[in-house]
C-alpha cells in the first residue's frame, strides 16, 4: 500500500495565467505543490516525463482541448497507470459532464472551483492510490526527469 504520508503528485492544465496562478495558490494553501502546463499536448508530454496521480484538466485550451487530451491519456496509459483526471470547466456542468465522463475523466468540476471541491477531489485520488498495490506504486514513484514546472 502507498504510505499515507506520500502526497499525490498534481498536474494542472490551464491556459489562463490568472486561473493557473489561483489554482497553484489554492493547492499550496491545501499543502500541495503542482506543476502547470498550458495545453493538452503539454499534458501528454508532462505525463511521458513524470508520474502524476491527479490532473486538473481545463476543458478549453488552445492546441488540444481537455477532452481530446483526456481521450489520448486514456488511450496511451492503462487505467492502473494513468492519473485520475478531473476536468475543470467554465461551461455548464450539466452540458459538459457527460462529454467529460465519456472522454475518460473521473469527475467534472465547475469554475470557479472552491477550495473544498479541490480538497475533496484530492482526497478521492488519495483513496484510490491507497488501494493500489505497493509494487505498482513503487514503479510509478521511482522515475527520473519529472519536470519541476513546465510553464
Amino acid at each position: 500500500m502507498r504510505s499515507p504520508d506520500l502526497k499525490p503528485r498534481l498536474l494542472v492544465a490551464e491556459d489562463n495565467p490568472t486561473n493557473a496562478k489561483l489554482m497553484r495558490i489554492v493547492l499550496r494553501g491545501l499543502g500541495f505543490e503542482c506543476d502547470v502546463v498550458c495545453t493538452g499536448r503539454e499534458v501528454l508530454e508532462a505525463l511521458r516525463h513524470g508520474a502524476y496521480d491527479l490532473v486538473f484538466m481545463d476543458m478549453c485550451m488552445p492546441d488540444m482541448d481537455g477532452l481530446e487530451a483526456t481521450r489520448r491519456v486514456c488511450a496511451e496509459w492503462s487505467e492502473a497507470d494513468r492519473p485520475r483526471i478531473v476536468v475543470v470547466t467554465a461551461a455548464s456542468i450539466n452540458v459538459a459532464r457527460q462529454a467529460c465522463l465519456d472522454a475518460g475523466a473521473a469527475e467534472v468540476l465547475g469554475k470557479p472551483t472552491s477550495r473544498a471541491e479541490l480538497q475533496q477531489a484530492i482526497e478521492r485520488c488519495s483513496a484510490r492510490l491507497a488501494r493500489i498495490d505497493a509494487p505498482a506504486v513503487a514503479g510509478r514513484d521511482c522515475h527520473l526527469g519529472r519536470p519541476s514546472v513546465l510553464r
